[in-house]
């Protein structure tokens, strides 16, 4: 009896040993060296993804990911596992690397978990959720799938987690068969953005973006999937009370070449009290070639607003912008002396 106690003992030491030596081998091979990643090594890695500890599974899974998007075939031994994972693990920082690893496969079996998973956890996992949006296989979705996760995305555009938030508005911007409801939803979300902005998106600062705040790139993003929308929709907006929403509506209507957004990017380009000068500037920019806007731009010629210019000189930086939007147009107008003297190199805003 002890003989076989002993033995079990031993096999048990040599399987934790073995298993040791595969993470601290295989994953130390790899570490901050993925490119490198060979696909002799997908077999070990995938039984990594059974270890007791959760930081070893999450480095296999990421490997598996790797795997992936290399296109190794293998790797596709993984995916029962990695739906164990996804449905199952305790760990949620590994159930993130299984989900991105899934969506990567581009495998139609694993749609339906994909949706499930982004189902069940709602918004308790935000992380989670927003990783299955990112990585999620499109091209392997039926409509109906489709449409599921854009309901979903739908439920997160006023979330406080940014990169769930980014991933929600992405997906019903770019989501082609958007209903009434979700047009609806994503133009009160844009509104939401502005009226209700989420202070940590302000202070928080996106790195490598040369110090862009997440509210701006999110605000950039709006703007973006709102010229998918059609200019009816957009019209009412131009009377809401909130003086950055009519401006990003009033662009965005220019850019679709609605002529109806003449008049209110004039009263942009001449309401000094309410909105700033870079505001000013791109409604000047925004204007097509009218007779109403080269009226608006001659006269704006004249405003007197001034920031520091060249040498200390006081630059009319607006009347300059309605200036340049005139000389775009074509209309020969003299350039004051004054605008010449204090213009800054680079002074586009």
């Amino acid at each position: 009896m002890k003989t076989l106690i002993t033995l079990v003992t031993v096999f048990s030491l040599s399987l934790w040993s073995a298993t040791s030596f595969c993470s601290n081998g295989v994953l130390e091979k790899y570490k901050y060296r993925y490119a490198s990643f060979e696909e002799a090594d997908v077999d070990t890695v995938i039984k990594l993804l059974y270890h007791s500890d959760a930081e070893v599974r999450n480095e296999a899974a990421t490997l598996v990911d790797v795997a992936f998007s290399k296109g190794f075939v293998s790797a596709r031994k993984a995916l029962p596992r990695l739906i164990e994972i996804l449905e199952s693990d305790s760990n949620s920082t590994v159930q993130v690397s299984a989900a991105i690893a899934l969506g990567r496969s581009g495998q139609r079996r694993v749609v339906g978990h994909l949706i499930e998973a982004a189902k069940v956890n709602d918004s308790s996992q935000p992380v989670l959720i927003a990783a299955i949006m990112d990585y999620f296989p499109k091209e392997a979705a039926t409509k109906k799938e489709l449409h599921e996760v854009a309901n979903i995305a739908v439920q997160n555009m006023n979330t406080t987690h940014y990169w769930l938030r980014f991933r929600s508005v992405e997906w019903v911007g770019e989501y082609r068969d958007r209903d009434e409801r979700m047009k609806r939803l994503f133009l009160q979300s844009f509104i939401d953005h502005y009226e209700h902005p989420v202070p940590s998106f302000k202070d928080s600062i996106i790195p490598g973006t040369s110090g862009r705040t997440q509210w701006e790139t999110l605000s950039e993003w709006y703007e973006v999937y709102l010229l998918s929308f059609e200019p009816d929709l957009l019209i009412p907006l131009l009377g809401h009370s909130n003086l950055q929403i009519r401006l990003k509506v009033a662009l965005t209507l220019a850019r679709l070449h609605d002529k109806r957004s003449i008049g209110p990017l004039i009263e942009i380009l001449r309401n000094g009290s309410d909105y700033d000068h870079g505001s000013r500037c791109h409604a000047a920019r925004a204007l097509p070639r009218d007779k109403r806007s080269i009226s608006a731009l001659k006269d704006v010629m004249n405003d007197q607003f001034a920031i520091e210019g060249k040498d200390g000189k006081p630059y009319r930086v607006v009347a300059d912008c309605a200036y340049e939007a005139l000389m775009r147009m074509g209309i020969v107008v003299d350039e004051p002396q004054d605008i010449r003297d204090s213009r800054p190199l680079r002074h586009r805003l």
